[in-house]
């Protein structure tokens, strides 16, 4: 179904995709990416769910091995961090466990899902730079498994840090947003105490940000070993004032 007919627009080829992911999955995806790693024989398709997914959600591709079903609601052919993308492919190379569960863990299902998770990421940039709009809409629904990339890859972690918002003393701001505004960016990793110190912040003229939530901490310590110590630094609740740490 993902094969490309000769006199098919790419609109044409969109939508039959969009309907092929109804069909299959039961939903419109977000975004439909054809796959293809020749040397591991596999050819496809990826769907970007358009809803939010629970990081824990299962995984389930529908899997075909030279072009016999495996099974409809098959696991491990993506990395962790890609709860929100379902796939349909075809496979010459890829086993199935005797569950037909779930792909045998080799070196060949190691290659391809750090292949296609490059596939993803790389299509992640690209809607960066010529879709910002929709970027940030699916870096808005899909935050967690943006930010978790973002962690070991500097060209999404500057889309996260350009697109995503966080809470902030100001109000939502992007990160890019906030570092401009202050030289330092202060923050906290205790949502509480985000909420009590933030009044003494804006009284003191201070910018304070809210990391209390999943790999907000650790997306900003990576900002500072890209960017340098001066970038951010964690406070705390000090006598009715705010205390810098001496480390991140």
């Amino acid at each position: 179904p993902w094969s490309r007919e000769p006199d098919e627009s790419s609109a044409e080829y969109q939508a039959r995709l969009a309907e092929h992911c109804q069909r299959v999955f039961g939903f419109r995806p977000f975004e439909s990416l054809p796959l293809a790693i020749p040397t591991a024989g596999l050819s496809g398709v990826a769907f970007v769910m358009p809803q939010a997914a629970h990081p824990g959600a299962r995984q389930a591709h529908r899997i075909y091995l030279k072009r016999m079903l495996v099974g409809e609601s098959v696991e491990g052919l993506l990395p962790d961090w890609a709860y929100f993308v379902r796939c349909v492919v075809d496979s010459s190379v890829l086993r199935p466990t005797a569950s037909r569960e779930a792909l045998y863990q080799d070196e060949t299902l190691l290659a391809v899902r750090e292949e296609l998770g490059a596939t993803l990421r790389d299509w992640f940039v690209r809607l960066g730079a010529t879709e910002p709009d929709r970027a940030s809409v699916l870096l808005s629904t899909h935050h967690l498994g943006m930010k978790s990339v973002a962690l070991v890859d500097d060209e999404l972690l500057r889309l996260v840090e350009r697109w995503l918002p966080f809470e902030t003393g100001d109000g939502t701001s992007t990160l890019r947003q906030f570092r401009r505004r202050y030289d330092t960016v202060l923050y906290t990793t205790d949502v509480d105490e985000f909420r009590q110190l933030a009044p003494v912040a804006s009284a003191q003229g201070l910018g304070l940000l809210n990391a209390g939530y999943a790999y907000d901490a650790e997306l900003i310590n990576r900002l500072i070993q890209v960017d340098g110590p001066a970038t951010a630094r964690s406070v705390s609740g000090c006598g009715g004032a705010i205390a810098a740490s001496n480390s991140p």
